[in-house]
C-alpha cells in the first residue's frame, strides 16, 4: 500500500511539473518571443502618382498610370518583450514576377490591447531585397528602403476565443519606396524618364494565421 501511495504521489508530481514549465515558458519572453507564420494574399496598386516618360522611338510623352498587381506573401512575425516592437520576415511572390524578400522593424502606434482586439496600427521600416529598377541593375537584385504605415482590422473579433476566424485581419498599407527607383534620364523598356519616379503605393491584404492556427 505504501508503495502504491508513493507511486501515486510521484506520478502526480511528474504530471504537474511539465505543466508548470510549459506555462512558465509561455509567460516568459526574453527579447524575442514565439514567432507566428501567416499567409497574406495582397493586392498592390502603384505608383499612385506616375512619372512622365518619353518613348525614345516616337517621342510621345505620357504619364505612367498606376498598375494593380496580385501577390502572395508568407510572413513570419516575431514579437518581442516590448509590446510596441516587432520584427517581421517576408517572402513575397508576385503573380507574375520574381520573388522578393523583406526584413521589417514594426513600431506599433496602436496595439490589440489598446483597442480591445479590434485594430492595430504600426509604422514599418523595411529592408527590401527585390529586382533592380535602374537601367544598370535590371538583371539583379538590390536592397531598397521602404517605409510603410499599416492599419489592420480584426473583423471577426466578436467571435468566441479559440475560433480561427477571430485572428483574420483585413489590412491596408500606405508604402513609400525611398530608394532604388528610376531617375530622370534613365531609359527603361524604350522609355526615357523625364522626372524621377515616385515611390508611393497602396496595398490591401487579407492576413490569415498558419502556425499556430489559433494564436494566443
Amino acid at each position: 500500500m505504501r508503495v502504491l501511495g508513493g507511486l501515486r504521489v510521484a506520478l502526480g508530481i511528474l504530471a504537474f511539473v511539465p505543466t508548470a514549465r510549459a506555462e512558465e515558458t509561455e509567460e516568459k519572453c526574453v527579447v524575442l518571443c514565439r514567432p507566428a507564420l501567416k499567409l497574406e494574399p495582397t493586392l498592390a496598386v502603384g505608383p499612385l502618382v506616375g512619372p512622365q516618360v518619353q518613348n525614345v522611338t516616337t517621342g510621345e510623352v505620357q504619364t505612367l498610370p498606376p498598375k494593380a498587381a496580385f501577390q502572395l506573401t508568407l510572413g513570419l512575425g516575431i514579437p518581442t518583450e516590448w509590446r510596441h516592437v516587432r520584427f517581421t520576415l517576408e517572402s513575397i511572390f508576385p503573380v507574375p514576377g520574381r520573388p522578393e524578400l523583406e526584413a521589417e522593424l514594426n513600431l506599433f502606434l496602436l496595439t490589440e490591447e489598446m483597442t480591445r482586439g479590434w485594430v492595430e496600427l504600426h509604422f514599418d521600416v523595411v529592408d527590401q531585397l527585390s529586382p533592380g529598377m535602374r537601367p544598370d541593375v535590371l538583371d539583379s537584385y538590390t536592397h531598397k528602403l521602404d517605409l510603410e504605415l499599416d492599419l489592420a482590422v480584426f473583423v471577426f473579433n466578436w467571435l468566441p476565443e479559440g475560433n480561427w476566424l477571430r485572428n483574420i485581419e483585413l489590412e491596408a498599407s500606405l508604402d513609400y519606396l525611398a530608394t532604388g527607383l528610376p531617375r530622370r534620364g534613365d531609359v527603361i523598356d524604350g522609355q526615357r524618364y523625364l522626372e524621377d519616379a515616385r515611390g508611393w503605393s497602396v496595398s490591401f491584404l487579407l492576413v490569415m494565421p498558419l502556425a499556430p492556427l489559433v494564436p494566443q
